[in-house]
């Protein structure tokens, strides 16, 4: 992406000129605009231009300046523009209606320059006739692209990148794109049985007003361009049959983003929204961005909190770091009153709302799921605290003074001693912090050295452990797992066979791990 314009002219060739481009945010994790106040998992098709794609150009001069800063930086395409319009099957998802649309319509070679997209869906882009009104979708998950944009190769989303699929030239729209498909979707395929069950999905899903609520706290008003907010109007209007608690519920949701003009714009947009159309957006278009957003939303709130660690095959709980097999849980769950509504066993309920994540890691912070390398880990990391004396009373600053009275003893060097003591506050403020060196402490038994064991044991919990000299010898370090301190007893040489030497040496290579 670090020559945007090259990458367009080698593939639209002479009509480079009549393209539209804007910068767009990236996956990696480099600075600069793109990637401004954003994270890793930030929707990485935005743009990044003040007023979004509308901020397209084919100015030479100025695309070159974005990607001068921004080298990095996504390359979207302005369709309508750009005279280009796009159709978009989402082939990835499992509802997607795209192979029955083009049976309906006869339709069998597609030939006109094509691209992958990150997910696996297909972009066919096609030069749009003029004065042409396109519909916004063709059939369940095959969206038309005409008002918006689209990403182009080689930008990266999640993780994958676009790619070109041929080299065609770019054919003009036919015909089929200006036609609207009856929206039908497959619902089941019965094993072993030719026959496909279709379902009307056109007319409203009557669904709760709960289930309508939990769908629109997942979806951030804020973060969405206008599209996807009209989006959520035409189908909260689709679903309530036009009604004022449709709008109702539009506005209040709308309140959350800055950029809410009021009441009166959105009865306006309201008003123009076409109840009984063909093709309608309806609260299904809802559902999926929300469970884009939140894959969790649906979950009851007894399983809140929960996720299903896959390599384990166990339900782990966020908030206090246990796990539990299938069959705890459903015997914890499974009398739920959801369960008994939906006659199904609780692991059954909510495996398909619930999040997954690919195992456990430790690591020390707060954040109770780790991203890395592309995968969501569970972490096992568990804060152990002490609260502090305060205000101090004189029982505790003699209990303080006892234990700095007893590390000058133990360490007849003043300095050394202040050295053990910075060390161990330093581990217990500081977790996950390296300490590539360790403090060995020696000298005539029961003179109080494992006091600072027992101490930083209280101190730290579960995260602090104590093994004998002899293990650290051995071939494996499964002692070290998820411990923030450990503390060896009794290194010693009891002869001069080399045998019986104890070796720390698999110990030192692990520079992550705190010793006394």
């Amino acid at each position: 992406m670090v020559d945007a314009w090259t990458s367009l002219k080698n593939k639209f060739g002479r009509q480079v000129d009549l393209k539209y481009i804007f910068p767009g945010l990236f996956s990696d994790q480099d600075t600069g605009l793109a990637n401004s106040g954003t994270s890793g998992g930030a929707d990485q098709k935005k743009p990044i231009t003040a007023n979004g794609h509308k901020d397209a150009t084919n100015d030479l001069d100025q695309v070159k300046k974005w990607w001068t800063e921004t080298p990095t930086a996504n390359i979207g395409l302005a369709c309508a523009a750009s005279g280009i319009v796009v159709v978009d099957p989402d082939t990835y998802k499992p509802t997607f209606a795209w192979d029955q649309f083009r049976v309906e319509k006869g339709i069998d070679v597609i030939k006109t320059l094509t691209q992958r997209s990150a997910r696996g869906g297909w972009h066919y882009i096609f030069a749009a006739q003029a004065d042409t009104k396109y519909p916004g979708s063709l059939a369940v998950e095959v969206d038309v692209k005409h008002k918006g944009y689209i990403m182009l190769a080689p930008s990266k989303f999640e993780g994958k990148v676009y790619a070109w699929h041929n080299d065609d030239d770019i054919a003009d729209a036919p015909d089929w794109i200006k036609a609207k498909a009856p929206v039908r979707n497959v619902a089941t395929i019965a094993p072993q049985v030719d026959e496909l069950t279709i379902a009307d999905v056109s007319g409203p899903m009557f669904v709760e007003q709960a289930r309508i609520d939990k769908a629109l706290d997942a979806i951030p008003a804020a973060e969405l361009d206008y599209g996807d907010w009209v989006k959520v109007g035409m189908g909260l209007c689709h679903e309530t049959m036009g009604e004022e608690s449709g709008l109702a519920l539009w506005d209040q949701w709308s309140r959350q983003d800055p950029r809410y003009k009021g009441g009166d714009d959105l009865a306006k947009r309201w008003a123009k929204f076409t109840v009984g159309s063909d093709n309608p957006v309806t609260m299904r278009s809802i559902f999926e961005m929300a469970k884009a957003r939140k894959p969790d939303y649906l979950l009851p709130d007894w399983a809140a909190g929960w996720v299903y660690n896959k390599a384990l095959m166990e339900f782990h709980q966020l908030a206090t770091g246990h796990s539990i097999k299938p069959g705890a849980f459903n015997a914890k769950f499974t009398r739920m009153p959801e369960c008994y509504a939906a006659e199904r066993t609780a692991s059954m309920l909510v495996l398909r709302h619930m999040r997954t994540v690919a195992n456990t890691m430790f690591w020390p912070c707060d954040d109770r799921i780790i991203g890395h390398r592309g995968l969501d880990y569970v972490n096992v990391f568990q804060r152990h605290d002490v609260t502090p004396v305060a205000p101090m009373t004189l029982d505790a600053e003699l209990a303080v003074q006892t234990i700095l009275e007893h590390a000058y003893s133990l360490v007849a060097d003043p300095a050394e001693a202040e050295l053990l003591l910075t060390f161990l506050a330093y581990v217990y403020q500081n977790p996950g912090k390296r300490v590539r060196w360790a403090i060995v402490l020696f000298g005539i038994q029961g003179n109080g050295k494992s006091f600072w064991v027992e101490l930083m044991k209280r101190l730290m919990g579960h995260n602090a452990g104590e093994v004998a000299g002899t293990t650290v010898s051995q071939r494996f370090t499964g002692w070290a797992v998820n411990k923030l301190f450990i503390a060896i007893e009794e290194i010693r040489v009891p002869s001069d066979s080399k045998s019986s030497i104890c070796s720390p040496a698999n110990f030192r290579t692990r520079a992550c791990v705190r010793c006394l």
